[in-house]
């Protein structure tokens, strides 16, 4: 959006707080369609765009007027001037009494979004862009291909399975992780949910039916296991084959073939079989590359050392109010159908300048303060990464903690150092020793890999050593935390590593 689409920020510049005043907000349809604005990736707000300047004459772009000037047709749209924070003016009293303050209607909300996400499904977009009969959800109609979840709740539907297991179904699907695996203790899923453990194992047995078959494994070997089951492969001696995946992995062929019974060319054929599974099919249907490779916004550093801070306007048009049909707010005041809808064209066509301008906004606060709070990142790598939180973003920027949230949520920022989503930059932070200051998790994790990539091969650390060697530098971790950043980071355990070392 031309002249509001972006910020400059200086090394100088101080962090103010502004005092927030909380408040009961309630969810009118116009703020609910705000919110939903705010969340949605730049991708799909684009398509709403599109779709609303299809459907609603009194909506237009710049670069629309731009080739009807082109054309010789008289420019009769007025730009909105997105700088001042201003709403859209009206000269008719009929919509005098709809215009709001300036203020983002997001600002100091305390606004429970759970009883928002239950209680509203983009109804208010709903009515506007469906055509009688169709009964489909806009925003769902954005995406060309459902993602994991949405797959598995379709064919959850098709079961028609009684209500208690739809929601043990449900939880379980919300459960699996990107790769299609279930890691949360079956135990501890019966207690959050009241429900026994039969019940439980019930809801994974008809979830382990669906596709991509699988799905909803709590270890490889059960994801393989299904796979071959699938296939008529499950022999007895495939089960042996898979109770042993760790001589696998070293190549003790003799040892497999002798456990299993079989001869060796048989066991070649049992791997081969194996190799043709795929050991993650929940990544089938992650479906990133097009929204990850886009940017919401530019983040680079000027000539003087200024960051500077851009949407990307390809994604975002300026979107502007068409005057000529304003007009017909009087030439046509005798019909009085014509004129309500035409009032109601018109009040939603600068609802939606307001919305966009404000989401514009929301987004360039939030990024404005991230670049200066990780300028050290952004200047010297990950190491210089320091954590920070909703509440902190929040307090900073004047804006509610769930605001903040849907603001991160799937906006990726092109940077000198790359590609990231603004959520990347939300982490839990340590307290180093003998400092005030914090470091984060992520570069806690960097120094791990580190010190494990620098290791001798006649010197591998345990976890042990790794924190003793932290300690060293002034951060103080847990065995267990640095067992758990470790894993998290998909490198084995000291023995494994020592194994690998021989081998190679």
């Amino acid at each position: 959006m031309r002249g509001r689409g972006s910020t400059h920020i200086g090394l100088h510049q101080g962090g103010s707080q502004r005092q927030r005043q909380e408040q009961s907000l309630q969810l009118t349809p116009e703020l609910k369609e705000s919110i939903e604005l705010l969340q949605l990736p730049s991708v799909d707000v684009l398509a709403i765009i599109q779709q609303e300047i299809e459907q609603n004459p009194f909506l237009t772009t710049q670069e629309l007027e731009d080739i009807k000037a082109s054309d010789d047709i008289p420019d009769s749209t007025r730009d909105i001037d997105a700088d001042n924070n201003a709403d859209v003016e009206s000269d008719e009293s009929d919509f005098q009494e709809h215009e709001q303050e300036h203020q983002n209607p997001w600002d100091n909300a305390d606004i429970d979004m759970d009883d928002y996400q239950a209680g509203f499904s983009y109804a208010a977009f709903q009515s506007k862009h469906h055509e009688a009969g169709d009964d489909g959800d806009y925003f769902e109609s954005l995406s060309q291909q459902p993602n994991l979840k949405q797959h598995l709740l379709q064919q959850v539907e098709c079961m028609g399975l009684p209500f208690a297991q739809q929601i043990v179904m449900n939880h379980l699907i919300d459960l699996i992780e990107a790769d299609g695996y279930i890691r949360e203790d079956i135990y501890q899923i019966s207690l959050i949910l009241g429900a026994n453990q039969h019940d439980i194992d019930l809801g994974l047995m008809a979830l382990q039916q669906c596709e991509p078959v699988g799905i909803g494994a709590r270890d490889l070997k059960e994801c393989l296991s299904l796979q071959l089951a699938d296939q008529g492969l499950l022999t007895k001696e495939m089960a042996l084959l898979l109770d042993h995946l760790e001589l696998l992995g070293k190549h003790k062929h003799d040892a497999l073939a002798s456990l299993c019974q079989v001869p060796s060319s048989m066991l070649q054929i049992m791997i081969a079989d194996i190799k043709a599974c795929n050991p993650k099919p929940g990544l089938a249907f992650a479906h990133e590359p097009t929204i990850a490779a886009i940017p919401d916004i530019f983040v680079r550093r000027g000539k003087f050392g200024q960051w500077l801070i851009e949407l990307n306007q390809e994604l975002l048009p300026q979107v502007l109010i068409n005057q000529q049909y304003r007009v017909m707010l009087d030439t046509h005041h005798q019909h009085e159908q014509l004129k309500t809808y035409i009032t109601n064209q018109c009040q939603h066509a600068q609802f939606l300048v307001r919305a966009l301008h404000q989401r514009a906004q929301s987004i360039l606060k939030v990024t404005t303060e991230i670049v200066f709070k990780q300028e050290a990142f952004f200047l010297h790598g990950i190491h210089h990464l320091k954590p920070m939180t909703l509440s902190v973003i929040a307090e900073a920027v004047g804006l509610h903690e769930s605001t903040i949230s849907r603001i991160v949520n799937q906006k990726f920022m092109s940077t000198p150092r790359g590609l990231f989503e603004l959520r990347y930059f939300l982490s839990s932070g340590l307290v180093q020793e003998n400092s005030d200051h914090a470091i984060s998790s992520l570069a806690v994790k960097q120094k791990i890999k580190d010190v494990i990539d620098n290791e001798l091969p006649s010197a591998i650390l345990s976890d042990e050593d790794i924190v003793s060697h932290l300690r060293g530098k002034g951060i103080t971790l847990s065995r267990r935390t640095v067992t758990k950043y470790r894993e998290a980071l998909k490198i084995g355990s000291s023995s494994q590593r020592r194994r690998q070392k021989i081998v190679s």
